[in-house]
Parts: C-alpha cells; structure tokens; sequence
C-alpha cells in the first residue's frame, strides 16, 4: 500500500485510522475494495478534490462513444439491409 493511502481512505471515508483497522478485521468489503488497487491515493485525492476521476470520466466517455458507434454501425446495416430487401423485391 502507498505511503499515505491508509489516511487518504479515512479522509474519504470519513472514519480514523482507527476505525479503518476495525473494519479491515471485520473484513468490510469497502476496505477490501480500496487495498485491491483498484484506484491509486492520487485519484483518491482528485476525487476529494474535484469530485470526479479523470482516468474514470475518460472510460466513461470512451464507453458512450463506443455505444454511438454501435448504433450508428446497427441503424446503417438496418438501412442497407432494407434497401437491398427493397431492390431485391423490385427484380424478382
């Protein structure tokens, strides 16, 4: 665990450092959580800072974009798909 992060985490949380050893022993998934590593004490501390992760936020917007292009990708087959349907009627 970072140099730190023990208080960064009782910062967030709310609780002393005290209470951050009890819930460790009593195994609260919250603190399991914080030591995985899933998040460094740096974006603990911009989020205490600024209420948002970049590194999250950037997911974020790369999942919406994602989203866009599947359905921008679906809504082209869908018109393809018809018009040959539509053409393929016209011949037949």
């Amino acid at each position: 665990m970072e140099k730190g992060f023990k208080k960064t985490i009782c910062d967030l949380l709310g609780i002393t450092p005290r209470s951050y050893s009890n819930y460790k022993k009593e195994g609260k998934p919250i603190i399991a959580f914080f030591e995985k590593g899933y998040l460094s004490k740096e974006d603990i501390l911009q989020f205490l800072d600024s209420s948002k992760i970049d590194k999250l936020e950037r997911a974020n917007w790369l999942n919406d974009l994602e989203n866009i292009t599947k359905l921008s990708l679906r809504e082209t087959l869908k018109y393809k798909l018809s018009s040959y349907v539509f053409i393929s009627k016209i011949f037949t």
